[in-house]
């Protein structure tokens, strides 16, 4: 469902600021987590559907 979607991307930090936000196409959501969660200061990412603007998923930090 993330893939075929416009996406809004909200990363946070440990005290849930937002630190980075992008749109972007589903297809590339996979590889902006990944770049996303290089940085040590990211705790995790919400992912809205863009247009309709509901929430679709959160993506935390593996451990």
């Amino acid at each position: 469902m993330i893939t075929s979607r416009l996406i809004s991307l909200r990363v946070f930090d440990d005290e849930h600021m937002m630190t980075e936000a992008d749109v972007l196409t589903g297809t590339d959501v996979a590889a902006r987590l990944k770049d996303v969660f290089e940085d040590d200061t990211v705790s995790y990412a919400q992912l809205h559907f863009a247009k309709p603007g509901c929430f679709a998923a959160l993506a935390k930090r593996g451990g």
